[in-house]
């Protein structure tokens, strides 16, 4: 073997990589970075598909004191097989016609890694092993039968049966133990995601309406009102991570720029899928898409959002935003009907319900805030409300206590939230909702009484302060089957 150097993969590349990433990575071979272009075969402008991280992946690369340069890779039943191309060649392209062995994920071995967690950690990890196949069965169903079940929403009506945390969330003691106390009376599982970061998993992939997942085109230099660039390059790494643990059958690589936090899956009125999103994400479709603002590109734009979510455009509305996601004020109840925040009503019951824990003062403060809130949102709220009932939607009023930060002088204290949960139907056939539970047991009583004349039946509270205060909540740290 003199007079060959061979250098085995220790970079894995991951769909929505670039090739700068591979030139940029102290853990990249001198062979993988010389050769790296080679891979990129679909004039994609150096971001690796997955097919195409699958192929680098499974190549060992040798060059031939002749001149000449193999690549080794393996087959997916196993053999080897070599192609020779000339190192001088200018534009080496490498595309086999086969099927290639793809980088197995041990996941047992990761569940393993964390299970010496104290506490409830670990038996949550030895009993997700056993439903879950080490948490990603979610997103590795080879052939989805989500058409053949009810067309996906997050309204009440869709049947849930895994929620997925992250691991990090995972060994949130007291969270975890309430959603496991809740799923086994409505009947979902629980699971853990293994993308090592991203507290935040709702936000770098969709669920779409046939059952496949839209992730996030590889960005780093999106930034606008609410989002900056560090937000949007974290998001688009955690979903290439993410799309490199999935089944690629099931993978929808957007060309649009979409957070899961401002989608909201919906059904209409009609049956038909349907979704709400923030108007924002047409603006950062078309920084993604490098198209400038302009009416026809944002028919461009807005065509291509219902094409990598496998809607129809037509069932999609944009609305108005005053935060940075939508999902932590309006929320799908079930077909063509959405809960739509009310701060009339939250000043109404702070003004005439006796809160303990809640002092005077604090209670006058948050008064004024929401009242302050409420003058500065009304127009923008009452369009958005108009917008959706023109859309086909029947809106419910639920009280609001939330205040978006990007406004002056919102302390935001405390932090309450009732508009960003999780719905669902039971295995006994009630509607429910899973919402963040405030430090105020009389205002979670109120809130459930409301959701109920919505028509929910059943409505259940975890502790998620820890999320509010970082501005997130349950639907956040969440996914669905």
């Amino acid at each position: 073997m003199s007079g060959i150097k061979t250098q085995n993969r220790r970079f894995i590349i991951k769909a929505g990589m670039s090739i700068d990433d591979v030139l940029n990575s102290s853990e990249a071979t001198a062979l993988q970075k010389k050769y790296a272009r080679a891979f990129d075969t679909d004039n994609t402008k150096g971001i690796f598909s997955q097919k195409e991280a699958n192929i680098f992946n499974a190549t060992t690369i040798s060059e031939k004191e002749d001149g000449s340069v193999i690549f080794w890779t393996f087959k997916e039943d196993g053999t080897k097989k070599g192609t020779k191309f000339n190192q001088s060649d200018g534009e080496i392209q490498y595309s086999p016609d086969f099927e290639v062995k793809p980088l197995e994920v041990n996941n047992k071995q990761s569940a393993q890694k964390v299970s010496d967690e104290p506490g409830i950690f670990t038996k949550f990890v030895n009993s997700v092993k056993k439903i879950a196949n080490g948490g990603i069965s979610i997103d590795k169903n080879k052939d989805t039968d989500w058409t053949k079940k009810y067309a996906w929403s997050e309204g009440c009506n869709r049947i849930i049966s895994t929620i997925v945390v992250n691991k990090d969330v995972a060994k949130d003691d007291k969270l975890i133990q309430e959603l496991q106390k809740i799923g086994e009376k409505v009947g979902f599982n629980l699971a853990f995601s293994d993308v090592e970061k991203g507290t935040w998993i709702e936000d770098y992939s969709i669920r779409r309406a046939d059952g496949k997942i839209y992730v996030l085109p590889k960005v780093g230099f999106l930034k606008g009102r609410f989002v900056t660039q560090q937000e949007t390059q974290r998001n688009s790494g955690l979903s290439a991570d993410f799309s490199s643990l999935c089944n690629n059958k099931n993978i929808v690589y957007g060309k649009s720029y979409l957070e899961g936090g401002n989608v909201l899956n919906t059904r209409l009125k009609s049956g038909e899928s349907g979704a709400i999103i923030g108007r924002e994400s047409i603006d950062y479709s078309l920084k993604a898409m490098n198209l400038e603002k302009t009416p026809q590109n944002i028919e461009v734009v807005t065509k291509q959002i219902g094409k990598d979510l496998g809607i129809k455009t037509k069932n999609i509305v944009f609305i108005s935003q005053f935060d940075f996601h939508i999902d932590m004020y309006y929320r799908p109840l079930g077909d063509g009907v959405v809960a739509v925040p009310d701060y009339e009503e939250a000043i109404n019951i702070l003004k005439n319900t006796k809160i303990s824990g809640l002092s005077d003062k604090d209670k006058k403060q948050l008064i004024d805030e929401l009242t302050t809130f409420s003058n500065i949102s009304s127009d923008l709220r009452k369009g958005i409300n108009k917008d959706l009932e023109k859309a086909g939607y029947t809106v419910k009023p639920i009280p609001c206590f939330y205040l978006s930060e990007k406004y002056p002088n919102m302390k935001n204290l405390p932090d309450i939230n009732y508009q960003n949960g999780v719905c669902g139907r039971s295995k006994s056939g009630n509607k429910y909702i899973i919402l963040n539970r405030s430090s105020y047991p009389e205002l979670n009583k109120k809130i459930s009484q409301y959701y109920k004349k919505a028509g929910i039946e059943d409505v259940y509270f975890v502790s998620t302060q820890k999320y509010l205060g970082l501005k997130g909540g349950i639907d956040c740290i969440t996914q669905e089957k």
